[in-house]
């Protein structure tokens, strides 16, 4: 739970992938955030352990951003790619690993706004298709007030959850089902004046 960007796309056929990791490499410094280019080679061996190219980073407190790449040249989640695909003969992502996200609750909405105009820098660059679905709305709209609103009730939400879960103790003789019911009942009744 919390504000996050989900997105996907498809470099352009001439893109300069290397280029793209450069930059971002060059970015991530600057802000000394950290960083992975991929692909990873295997320690033990003379291989590659991945199939796919690219970097992803991660600003405090936030997710890793991943600009990590397929052999077919769309953005994808290695952490979603089924286990041994470096090891057999054929690459078969996935469908859910195409689509990536990154949670920026925690990290607040200057680092929010400072990767959507990141992303609209990179896209506009290296991609031939790009998707966003911002939960903060900034990529659609811009609004840093809409943005700052946006961050706050999200973390109001969590706040009262958070508070009502430590507060609010599950009984002894009580089952899950009981007991969120109980919580529900207890945070509508909270949240009305």
């Amino acid at each position: 739970m919390g504000i996050t960007l989900h997105y996907s796309g498809e470099l352009k056929k001439d893109a300069d992938l290397q280029a793209l990791k450069d930059e971002i490499r060059d970015i991530a410094e600057t802000y000394q955030w950290k960083y992975t280019c991929f692909p990873i080679k295997n320690p033990n061996k003379n291989e590659m352990r991945d199939p796919v190219n690219g970097i992803c980073f991660s600003p405090p407190d936030s997710e890793p951003v991943w600009l990590t790449f397929s052999p077919d040249r769309k953005i994808c989640n290695p952490l979603l790619l089924a286990d041994g695909l470096s090891e057999g003969t054929d690459i078969v992502i996935p469908f859910e690993a195409y689509g990536c996200f990154t949670k920026t609750q925690f990290a607040g909405a200057e680092v929010h706004k400072l990767l959507v105009h990141l992303l609209k820098y990179i896209s506009n660059k290296y991609f031939e298709t790009f998707n966003m679905l911002d939960e903060g709305y900034y990529w659609e709209t811009g609004d840093e007030e809409l943005l700052k609103k946006t961050f706050a009730l999200y973390s109001q939400f969590i706040n009262m959850i958070g508070d009502a879960i430590a507060g609010f103790p599950k009984k002894e003789d009580e089952d899950y089902e009981g007991y969120f019911t109980r919580l529900l009942e207890f945070l509508d009744k909270k949240r009305s004046p």
